[in-house]
Parts: C-alpha cells; structure tokens; sequence
C-alpha cells in the first residue's frame, strides 16, 4: 500500500462526508469537532491506497491446482458414498428444445 496526505479535491471531499455520514449515525462530539474545523483538520489525516496487485501469467496457478485436486477428490469420495457412481448434476430444461 501507499500512505499519503490527502491531496485532492475529490478525496476530501469524499473524507469529508465519511466524517459527516459517521456524525450523523453517531452523534460523535469528536466527528463534529473535525467537521467544525474542516479546513485546518484535513491536513492531519492520511490516504492509505492499495496498490495494484502484481499478477505473474507466466508462473502456473498453484492455488488453482490446489483447489483442482480437492474437488477430484471430493468427487471421488461422493462416487464412493452412491455405490461407486458418479453423480450427475441435474440439469436444466431448455424449453426452446
């Protein structure tokens, strides 16, 4: 993540009605305080900002294997309890047909 001050417009003003929505549920002494003082409070808070996740298409997907092989085995564990078949999902029927 990255952590800045708030710098825009559109970010204060979104802080801003956070406080303001929190004030209004709550009845926060200290929200309306910051409120009252917007233009000199403001400065005090940070902007926490995610950054974007880093996604390497060359690596396989390990956790998608992962989860692969649970549901064979979970699959073959069901054909056990029903006698050795594999269930079938129902399926649905397209009237058009």
């Amino acid at each position: 993540v990255s952590v800045a001050r708030v710098a825009t417009p559109e970010a204060a003003e979104e802080l801003r009605s956070l406080i303001r929505q929190h004030v209004d549920a709550t009845g926060s002494a200290l929200g309306r305080r910051i409120l009252d003082a917007w233009e000199s409070e403001v400065a005090y808070f940070w902007q926490v900002i995610p950054n974007p996740p880093v996604v390497d298409t060359e690596a396989p997907p390990k956790a998608d294997a992962a989860r692969a092989r649970r549901a064979v085995a979970a699959r073959r564990r069901a054909a056990l309890r029903h006698g050795g078949r594999p269930r079938t999902p129902a399926r649905s029927r397209d009237p058009s047909r």
